[in-house]
């Protein structure tokens, strides 16, 4: 079987190369990746394995002695003369049962794997189930007509399904095998993979395994079962969630720029100093670990397929991995932080969208809440994993993904990103942060402060207390295998050679109630006002509910500053953040009009904030003059080196 399968494989490999070299010719540029992708895509990942003993296994060598009928006729069921059970039913709308004794099933089986070789004669529906307690609640893998349907009926409703396509051929011998492992379903037909799905609607449920046959309005039917084995999986000891691997170096992805690499600051601004000397560390292979943990999470839950809406509003959807999810976070206002800290909310608002557009009645896709623990200890993670949920571990530089636990080994099973490793203990590092996104239909609101590390900003109540319900992220990433010293040796440019990126603070509110509020911005002790040669930027951020968001750019320059903010999680247009110290406009306004000759700063520069001073001018309220403030600041540092130092500090002086 093998033999076959590295031929098939090997024959694909050469057509699809064929393909690649045609392709400039024959085919569109657009379909390059998908091809490229094809050939090197890793395999799926299938992290469960059985203990050597069946806990039940029958060939059927002394009749139905472990069997009993639930439903049906005892006639439909026969022992073969060459040892096979039999089965046929001649009659429309027909169904049979047979589950084994309680005697020789235990109700605290709950993760198996079922094998059965299985003949089929006939055309009519084909089925397979297992996880049956009664005729009301059971899973079943079902074949008719070139698909399968896989489902779960709960209390006599399907709560979970899935469809795809799959030809089952008739008059032949198959070797059947059902992988049930914490809800996440494998089925495969002669070692050859029909599907792998997580039910979302799993609660730990038990069940025995069936033999069901049916008849619909195609019958009669004639199937037969033998040499059937149950196997306890080892992961009901060492629990392991099945992942698929998305490596931040793999085809057709690693080559893309990873955010806009090119334009980060940290790159001493090349495109003036010299543009055709490109930066090279700007790719998905360098920075991607955060990018590829987060696309394996959503990967996992089955929010595999990105909605996106052109400028026509035409509607396509792109699979998801890793290039597309960073395509997808590019395009968003909130998607990256500073220099490319991933935002997980951002990630949360992506999972609402897939579920709203791909959600059925009868497969509803969840929405993934972002929670995050600073103080993981072991316990924490693997109630994690008992519950089917995969962690994001971060260490020193860098994420990855933990999804299972040696009980053996007391450590990790790990899919990491850039390294290949499969166990935590490999990294010989600290755990820094554990992030949990959990399955959600309900509330996703956020509030999220982003700012440089020299401010320090809290949040308070209506009574002036500091809320410390929060928590801090600073989430930079170091490139893998980056040898600092050797990139000193070969540059010209040191501002080239750095091992991580600028990332800012990032401080989070969950599920703050609707509500006024203050926010207190001060610099850090460390810090003074005089070193600061431009304003620091800073930005709220507020998610409804929905995961919707609302951004609001801030510059402060100042030594203390009182903002009061009208958080409101259902409805973002009554969201509000406004500085409670009025600037006075017309103090700034004089100060300009000294600088009308254009020696210390450019003519456009002054045209721009003497119309903004103007405009200050024939405004009374204070909400508006703290937004010509705010715009003036911004003006300030966006053409920071279109004026003078000694301009600049007294303009900003102007304004305090």
């Amino acid at each position: 079987m093998f033999f076959f399968f590295f031929i098939f494989k090997l024959l694909n490999f050469i057509f699809q190369l064929i393909l690649l070299i045609l392709q400039p010719f024959y085919f569109p540029s657009a379909h390059l990746k998908t091809i490229i992708f094809n050939i090197f895509s890793p395999p799926p990942v299938f992290a469960a394995t059985h203990q050597p003993d069946p806990i039940f296994a029958d060939d059927f060598s002394s009749g139905l002695t472990k069997w009993q009928q639930v439903a049906g006729l005892s006639k439909h069921w026969q022992i073969s003369a060459d040892g096979w059970l039999d089965v046929r039913i001649n009659t429309p709308q027909t169904i049979t049962v047979l589950v084994p004794q309680d005697q020789v099933w235990q109700q605290s089986w709950r993760n198996y794997q079922l094998e059965f070789d299985f003949e089929i004669f006939s055309s009519a529906d084909i089925n397979f189930n297992w996880g049956f307690t009664d005729m009301s609640n059971w899973y079943e893998i079902h074949f008719y007509n070139g698909f399968f349907y896989l489902i779960r009926v709960k209390n006599g409703q399907v709560v979970f399904s899935h469809t795809g396509e799959y030809d089952l051929p008739i008059n032949s011998q198959h070797r059947v095998t059902i992988i049930f492992n914490y809800g996440r379903i494998q089925v495969l037909i002669d070692d050859d993979l029909v599907v792998s799905r997580l039910d979302s609607s799993y609660e730990n449920n038990s069940g025995k395994i069936a033999l069901r046959v049916t008849t619909g309005a195609a019958y009669p039917t004639h199937v037969r079962f033998d040499n059937l084995a149950v196997y306890l999986l080892a992961d009901s000891v060492d629990q392991v969630l099945s992942l698929t691997k998305f490596a931040q170096h793999s085809l057709p992805w690693s080559n893309d720029e990873y955010n806009q690499a090119l334009s980060w600051p940290s790159w001493g601004h090349w495109q003036a100093r010299e543009p055709l000397v490109v930066p090279k560390r700007v790719r998905i292979s360098h920075w991607g670990c955060a990018l590829s943990s987060l696309a394996m999470i959503l990967d996992y839950y089955d929010l595999n397929l990105i909605p996106i809406v052109d400028a026509s509003s035409n509607f396509s959807a792109v699979p998801l991995n890793p290039g597309t999810l960073n395509e997808w976070l590019k395009q968003q206002a909130d998607g990256y932080l500073g220099e490319g800290s991933i935002n997980w909310l951002a990630g949360s608002r992506l999972s609402k969208k897939i579920s709203d557009e791909f959600s059925t009645a009868l497969n509803p896709l969840p929405k993934l809440e972002y929670h995050r623990s600073y103080f993981a200890d072991q316990q924490l993670v693997k109630d994690m994993i008992s519950h089917n949920r995969p962690a994001i571990f971060q260490i020193p530089g860098h994420f990855l993904v933990a999804h299972g636990y040696a009980q053996a080994d007391d450590d990790f099973y790990i899919t990491d990103p850039a390294y290949k490793y499969d166990k935590f203990s490999q990294h010989d590092q600290s755990l820094l942060s554990v992030i949990d996104y959990q399955p959600s239909q309900t509330d996703l609101s956020y509030l999220m402060l982003v700012y440089d590390a020299k401010l320090k900003l809290d949040l308070l109540d209506a009574d002036m207390q500091i809320i410390d319900q929060g928590f801090f992220a600073q989430d930079t990433v170091a490139q893998p295998e980056y040898d600092h010293e050797q990139c000193l040796l070969e540059s010209e440019y040191p501002s080239d050679c750095f091992s991580t990126h600028a990332t800012p603070m990032v401080q989070y509110f969950s599920k703050l109630a609707t509500a006024d509020y203050y926010l207190r911005v001060s610099l850090q002790d460390a810090v003074e006002l005089s070193s600061l040669s431009l304003p620091l930027h800073w930005q709220i951020f507020v998610y409804d509910t929905a995961g919707e968001v609302k951004m609001m750019d801030r510059y402060f320059f100042a030594d203390e500053e009182l903002l009061q903010l009208q958080f409101n999680q259902q409805d973002l247009a009554l969201v509000s953040a406004q500085s409670l110290l009025v600037p006075d406009l017309a103090e700034f306004a004089q100060s300009l009009a000294t600088l009308s000759d254009f020696t210390q700063l450019s003519p456009y520069l002054y045209f721009r904030l003497q119309e903004i001073a103007t405009w200050s001018m024939a405004v009374s309220s204070s909400e508006q003059k703290d937004r010509y403030q705010q715009l003036i600041l911004a003006l300030l540092t966006a053409f920071s080196a279109q004026i003078t130092p000694s301009a600049k500090n007294q303009l900003f002086l102007s304004l305090l």
